[in-house]
């Protein structure tokens, strides 16, 4: 039913009938105050002891005004908190830091979970003096984005320990070419080729060489199809080589196969 018809003569009479001297509230009222009070009262009540993840977004209206959007997500549902109409106020750090926080504190259902992990809150400090650092070196800030724009390497950061850094090593030098969808198939079998080389030179201990072998296996074994070995085998750089002899005689068949049918 439409807010206006609340002040509608027959619903009023029908409501004194009932309860005499009710008073209603104004279509303003009933449209703005009780419909967020609704609102909010079925967030706490869906959302309370719930984890949800709390997402902003920056758009543009119809208008031309700049509005911020909160909304929660819980599982596979949105929910729409609010939308703020900035103006001509930025969108900096300090002004969505400073609003986040004020929807936080206004929904029961919504905490900050930063403040209790102590090793985010110490990874957000580093976070801010390394932007403060940028910030005031324009030199090195033009650097740093020119060389994020060549789209170099990933530097294997040293970690807690020795194997731990040597594992990440891998991962930056053989992961990145399975992140580029132009990455000729062939190029993905030659990886599973090279790689149980690779790992003996880090210095896993034969266990646990064994476990990650297996996986490999079972990774290759997910991915693979005839064209990847036919690929491979027909790509003039490898030509087959090291190829596993099973797979090897399979592929041949397929071409085989292939060329008696056509």
């Amino acid at each position: 039913m439409p807010f206006y018809k609340i002040g509608h003569a027959s619903l009023l009479g029908a409501l004194h009938l009932l309860h005499p001297g009710v008073e209603v509230p104004t279509p303003e009222q009933l449209s703005v105050i009780f419909l967020d009070r609704a609102h909010t009262k079925v967030l706490t009540v869906t959302l309370t002891s719930k984890v949800v993840t709390f997402v902003t977004d920056g758009w543009t209206y119809i208008n031309g005004q700049d509005v911020v959007n909160y909304v929660v997500v819980c599982g596979e549902f949105a929910f729409f908190l609010e939308s703020v109409y900035t103006g001509t106020q930025a969108h900096d750090t300090e002004f969505l830091s400073a609003d986040v926080e004020r929807v936080i504190a206004k929904y029961d259902f919504l905490e900050d979970i930063v403040k209790k992990l102590k090793w985010m809150a110490t990874l957000q400090s580093g976070c801010k003096t390394l932007v403060s650092f940028f910030k005031k070196h324009y030199k090195m800030w033009a650097d740093l984005t020119e060389r994020l724009k060549k789209d170099l390497r990933v530097l294997a950061k040293p970690g807690d320990t020795r194997q731990r850094s040597r594992r990440w090593l891998v991962e930056s030098s053989a992961l990145r070419q399975f992140e580029k969808n132009e990455t000729p198939i062939s190029e993905v079998y030659q990886i599973f080729v090279d790689l149980p080389t690779k790992l003996n030179t880090v210095g896993l201990a034969a266990a646990e060489f064994k476990i990650v072998k297996a996986l490999m296996k079972s990774c290759f074994d997910f991915i693979y199809g005839d064209a990847h070995g036919i690929a491979y085998l027909l790509d003039p750089r490898y030509a087959g080589l090291n190829m596993d002899s099973t797979v090897r005689n399979a592929v041949e068949k397929v071409l085989v196969a292939r060329q008696g049918y056509e």
